[in-house]
């Protein structure tokens, strides 16, 4: 195996994020990243994006015509401006931090802040289900509508709900550390996160606790370790794709597994 890939069939594909090479970010100057799928068009599906210190842009602002995007920050921040359609003024200022959980729907208007830098750079784990959400990569102009945008953005009013940044129709931002946990109701033992309703969740078992794929065909191990199925044990870091049937996920390690699925 290479570039970080562990296990591949045609039933599972297992990859070590950390063990795979960072490349060029061609939709976004000075960002690297790391593919994890790719549709059968070509488009990159799934990507750890890493943007460095100091990055800064605008005053603009943009949205996706069709394409739906969502990520779970992995580490660092990134000040960014989210505006509601149909609004001329200013947006609001929201630090993307480690933990923050995002799912944009088409329509939705964003931007870096331009008043403030990322201090630390900043490392998002990014799907999406289209091409076009990066501003310099193929079919950006038929996909992304950039506009000017203020060049101040007001303050964040606290949502009083624990983990809740922003809800509304065309985006929820959720902190994933301030959110609460629920029991599964499929899985005995095992805990669980909901970031997207039916479509996407944090899940935490217990050291040798069953998982189950609960519907998702991906996950991305945060902490410690899942024995898959097929023999083989995905620790953090590792990003798991099942291309056929929906198998159970394995089983937690010594010290128990939280995982995103998706």
């Amino acid at each position: 195996m290479s570039d970080g890939v562990v296990f591949d069939s045609d039933t599972l594909s297992v990859v070590d994020f950390d063990a795979r090479r960072w490349e060029a970010n061609p939709g976004i100057p000075g960002a690297r990243m790391k593919a994890l799928a790719s549709h059968e068009d070509g488009w990159i599906e799934v990507l750890l994006n890493w943007l460095p210190p100091d990055l800064g842009g605008g005053p603009h602002r943009h949205r996706h015509r069709s394409v739906r995007e969502r990520g779970l920050v992995i580490e660092g921040e990134l000040p960014m401006a989210e505006f509601v359609a149909g609004e001329a003024g200013p947006g609001v200022a929201v630090l993307f931090r480690a933990g923050f959980y995002m799912d944009r729907a088409p329509g939705c208007l964003h931007g870096l802040d331009p008043s403030r830098r990322s201090r630390s750079g900043f490392t998002i784990l990014e799907w999406r289900d289209g091409p076009g959400t990066y501003l310099m990569e193929d079919h950006a102009a038929d996909e992304s509508i950039v506009e000017d945008a203020p060049r101040e953005a007001r303050a964040l009013e606290p949502d009083p709900r624990p983990g809740v940044v922003i809800e509304r129709d065309d985006l929820t931002l959720l902190d994933v550390f301030a959110l609460p946990w629920a029991d599964s109701k499929l899985e005995p033992g095992v805990r669980v996160q909901i970031l997207t309703p039916g479509e996407v969740a944090i899940a935490y078992a217990p050291p040798d606790t069953q998982l189950e794929a609960a519907g998702s065909r991906r996950g991305y191990v945060l902490a410690g370790s899942v024995a898959l199925a097929a023999g083989v044990t995905a620790g953090p870091g590792s990003f798991v794709q099942y291309r056929q049937g929906e198998p159970p996920l394995g089983v937690a390690g010594e010290v128990g597994a939280r995982i995103l699925r998706f």
